[in-house]
């Protein structure tokens, strides 16, 4: 059986994983609407945030000498009650984090497509411009004296 300071110490870094993933979540939720809004200096320093999360999340996966690892060992040696409560923290978790991963690829998906957008105007603006340049270059301007209209 495990010893009471490692189960209540697994207990809290499950459920500072699981509030870890609800902030991932509501990041995303966030970055959503400051792409759909355009406001790419906040969506950078959202990404900051989102950043430091990531690092807390990476910590604790670490923790036990790695979580999911330590978690299958372990976990047949806890009472039914104290398992039901890791699972559900767990099963939370894991529901929390791919809302948070399903909203970060269509944000991703929109970015894209805003880039590739983008990318095709710039090369129908060089286009324009070789184009007019050509046209230029190809054209000689009539003397002045033709454009005297008093002659």
């Amino acid at each position: 059986m495990t010893t009471v300071n490692s189960t209540a110490e697994l207990l809290q870094v499950l459920k500072t994983r699981r509030e870890y993933c609800r902030a991932m979540t509501q990041l995303a939720g966030q970055q959503q609407t400051l792409i759909d809004q355009n406001q790419m200096p906040e969506l950078l320093q959202l990404i900051a945030q989102k950043q430091r999360v990531i690092d807390g999340l990476t910590e604790l996966g670490a923790s036990f000498g790695g979580l999911a690892n330590y978690w299958k060992q372990i976990r047949d040696t806890f009472t039914p009650e104290l398992r039901i409560e890791c699972e559900a923290i767990l099963a939370e978790s894991e529901v929390l984090l791919a809302a948070a991963l399903e909203r970060e690829a269509h944000g991703t998906r929109q970015l894209t497509q805003r880039r590739d957008q983008t990318q095709q105007q710039l090369r129908q603006i060089g286009q324009t411009i070789e184009a007019r340049t050509a046209l230029g270059a190809g054209r000689q301007t009539a003397p002045s004296s033709f454009l005297d209209v008093s002659r």
